[in-house]
């Protein structure tokens, strides 16, 4: 029974200190991993960082559209992630936060509910 109790208890603060493991800054490291792409100067990890900053900021998108911001119909990928890489270069102050954050901060500036009356 104690086994139980403690892999319960690695698992349920495991998934806790994970919760929030990317930050501005992995934004940014992945967001100029994509212009070196765009530069043909790729490096080693750069096609794994860009996709990072392209999955992140969609699936932050999908999941928070209609909630958190309302986005118009025809928002593409690179719009999304144009607009997430250009809000967090222009906010060096907040790098150290949580990325999913700034990216929801970003959307929510760009894509702004109607105001309920």
């Amino acid at each position: 029974m104690k086994k139980i109790i403690a892999v319960l208890a690695i698992y349920v603060f495991a998934g806790q200190a994970s919760a929030y493991f990317y930050t501005g800054n992995d934004i940014v490291k992945w967001s100029r991993a994509g212009d070196r792409i765009a530069e043909n100067r790729a490096q080693s990890d750069d096609y794994w960082y860009s996709a990072l900053l392209v999955g992140y900021a969609i699936a932050t998108y999908d999941g928070y559209s209609g909630y958190l911001f309302c986005s118009p119909a025809n928002a593409s990928s690179e719009q999304v992630v144009a607009i997430v890489k250009k809000y967090v270069n222009e906010r060096p102050a907040r790098w150290g936060e949580v990325a999913s954050n700034l990216m929801i901060d970003a959307l929510r500036e760009s894509f702004p509910c109607a105001k309920r009356h």
